[in-house]
């Protein structure tokens, strides 16, 4: 994964010395809204579902009137650049390849565009 990403200008996540791994999830963080999108649809052509799930709290119902008006960009970008590959408890490691495969096999249209954080990567 570390060259490949090195090949496509993306950026991999350094998990800092005093912290771990959780396992849970892993997600990449596109540079915006439509290269997630694109990222979405290839993975989509070849069986993966990708999602995103994350909604900036000051934009929610409920929060709205709570919110003070201030501009929050980082909870914003990743509102609309977050994007969630399948990672589950019942997962086989046939599948984490696959999926691990058809990423790598991923030649984005335009690299330069695309910063993807991979966080919380199974060992």
């Amino acid at each position: 994964m570390k060259s490949w990403a090195e090949e496509n200008g993306i950026q991999l996540p350094v998990i800092p010395h005093y912290a771990t791994n959780n396992a849970h999830l892993f997600y990449l963080v596109c540079k915006n809204t439509d290269k997630r999108t694109e990222l979405i649809t290839r993975l989509k052509e070849n069986g993966i579902l990708a999602v995103f799930h994350y909604l900036s709290l000051h934009k929610s119902l409920f929060y709205e009137t709570k919110h003070d008006g201030r501009e929050l960009p980082n909870c914003d970008r990743y509102s609309d650049c977050l994007l969630r590959l399948p990672m589950f408890y019942e997962i086989d490691e046939k599948d984490i390849k696959r999926i691990n495969e058809l990423i790598l096999e991923i030649q984005p249209v335009n690299t330069e565009h695309i910063v993807i954080d991979l966080i919380n990567t199974m060992p």
